[in-house]
C-alpha cells in the first residue's frame, strides 16, 4: 500500500470495508505505514458487516534490515549550482545516480542541466540519461520504465562499487516511488512528505549490498511547498533533522521512527481525521452497489474529478487513435497507450490559452503542445494563437 494522501487512503479503506463485507480476507503490505494508517485499516476491517474479522499486525524484527543510507540534509535547492556540482561529481565517478523532483517542471529542468555531463562520461549510450514522469504517453512511459529496470537491477553481494555499464542518471518525479524495483549507487531528492522520502531512498542501495556500506542520500530543502502541504514537509524535515543530529545512518527501523514522529503532530492528527471523513464519504457516494458486475459508469466522470486526473491526446496522434480504437479492426488497448494524464486545472489553463479542445467525436481532449518521447509533454513552452505565453501554473504530482 502506497497512498499517503489522506483522501486516497480513506477511499482505499472504504474499499477494504466492502471487500470484508463480501467475505474476503485481506493482507496489507507496506514499507511506510504510519501508526494512524494502521489504526484506520484496523477500524475499516472491524466495523459494520465485516463479521469482525481479527486483524493481526506483523512488524519486521529488529535487525532484519541493514543500514543502507547516510542521510545528508542540504539547505540549498536541488537546482542550485552547488547541488548540481555534487550530483555531477557522482556521475563523473561512473556512479548510477537517482535524482527525484516534486514536479514535472523541475524534473525536466534538472534533466536538461545534468544530461550533458552524463553523455560525456557515457558517449553513444542512449540509456545513460533517462527522464521519467507522468506526462508521457502511456506507451512511451512503459518503454522508459523497461529501459530503467534493465540498467539498474538490484545489486548482488560482491559486486564492485562501480558496475560496468550500470553508471548513469535517472531524473524522475514521484512515479518512481511505486512498483519499480531499482538499485542506484547514490540519490538526491527534493524535500517531500516522509513516506515519499522513504520510498525514494528505497531505490538507492536497495538491499544494503553496496561495498561502500551505507551510501549518501541527500534531501534538499525547497523554496515552495506545492504540490504538498507545507506542514507535512516541515514535519518531515524536523524528523530527519533529529536523525542527522544523532546517527545519520538510515535503516527501515529509522523510517518507522520518522513515521511515528511525523504523524504525532497536529498535522498528523488532522490527516487521520481527513482520511476517516473520506472513507465515509466514498462509501456513501460510490460503494453503494449490492449486485456483482452492476454498471457504475454513471460515476466515472465524478471519479475522474475526485482524483483530479484526466487523459488527453496529442494532436499528432489523432489519426492513429482513430485507427487503433476501431472496435472491429483496431486494438483499443493500444489506443489507450497514446493517452497522456494531466490534471483538470492544467486542462482548464490549456483551454483558456487555446492549446486544447474537446474532440466530440473521439470524446477526448486534444492538446497542441511540444512533445517528445524522451522529455514528454511540455506545458511551459510554446505560444498560443494570439502570441501569448501559456499560463499553466498548476503542476503535476503523479
Amino acid at each position: 500500500m502506497h497512498a499517503y494522501d489522506p483522501v486516497t487512503f480513506g477511499r482505499i479503506c472504504a474499499a477494504l470495508q466492502l471487500w470484508a463485507r463480501l467475505g474476503s480476507r485481506i493482507a496489507v503490505l507496506s514499507a511506510t505505514l504510519a501508526p494512524p494508517m494502521i489504526e484506520l485499516v484496523e477500524e475499516s476491517l472491524l466495523v459494520g458487516d465485516s463479521l469482525g474479522q481479527p486483524v493481526t499486525v506483523v512488524h519486521a524484527a529488529a535487525g532484519t534490515a541493514p543500514d543502507r543510507h547516510r542521510l545528508v540534509l542540504d539547505d540549498e535547492p536541488i537546482t542550485s549550482p552547488a547541488s548540481l556540482a555534487a550530483i555531477t561529481g557522482w556521475l563523473t565517478e561512473g556512479r548510477s545516480v537517482l535524482v527525484v523532483a516534486n514536479t514535472v517542471r523541475t524534473a525536466q529542468a534538472l534533466f536538461d542541466a545534468l544530461a550533458p555531463a552524463v553523455r560525456d562520461v557515457h558517449p553513444g549510450d542512449d540509456d545513460a540519461a533517462l527522464l521519467l514522469h507522468s506526462r508521457f504517453k502511456a506507451r512511451d512511459r512503459a518503454a522508459i520504465e523497461q529501459r530503467i529496470r534493465a540498467r539498474y537491477p538490484e545489486r548482488g553481494p560482491g559486486e564492485p562499487a562501480v558496475r560496468e555499464g550500470r553508471g548513469g542518471l535517472v531524473v524522475s518525479t514521484q512515479v518512481l516511488e511505486v512498483s519499480l524495483c531499482l538499485d542506484f549507487d547514490r540519490g538526491a531528492s527534493e524535500l517531500a512528505p516522509i513516506e515519499a522520502v522513504a520510498q525514494r531512498a528505497g531505490r538507492v542501495n536497495r538491499r544494503g549490498c553496496h561495498p561502500d556500506g551505507p551510501v549518501e542520500f541527500r534531501v534538499h530543502a525547497v523554496s515552495a511547498h506545492l504540490p504538498y502541504e507545507e506542514e507535512a514537509l516541515g514535519a518531515a524535515w524536523a524528523a530527519m533533522q533529529r536523525t542527522v543530529t544523532g546517527d545519520p545512518r538510515i535503516s527501515e527501523h529509522t523510517i518507522d521512527a520518522w513515521l511515528a514522529d511525523v504523524y504525532a503532530t497536529d498535522w498528523g492528527r488532522r490527516w487521520a481525521q481527513t482520511a476517516r471523513e473520506a472513507r465515509e464519504e466514498f462509501s456513501a457516494a460510490f460503494l453503494t452497489f449490492c449486485k456483482p458486475f452492476e454498471d457504475r459508469s454513471e460515476f466515472a466522470e465524478r471519479l475522474d474529478e475526485g482524483f483530479d486526473t484526466m487523459h488527453v491526446l496529442h494532436k499528432d496522434d489523432v489519426d492513429d487513435y482513430w485507427t487503433l480504437s476501431d472496435k472491429r479492426d483496431g486494438d483499443p488497448l493500444l489506443a489507450e497507450g497514446l493517452l497522456i494524464p494531466i490534471r483538470f486545472g492544467q486542462y482548464a489553463g490549456l483551454l483558456r490559452d487555446q492549446r486544447a479542445h474537446l474532440d466530440r467525436a473521439l470524446k477526448l481532449a486534444v492538446v497542441d503542445l511540444p512533445y517528445t518521447s524522451d522529455a514528454g509533454l511540455d506545458l511551459t513552452t510554446g505560444q498560443d494563437a494570439g502570441g501569448r505565453e501559456p499560463a499553466v501554473s498548476v503542476d503535476t504530482v503523479l
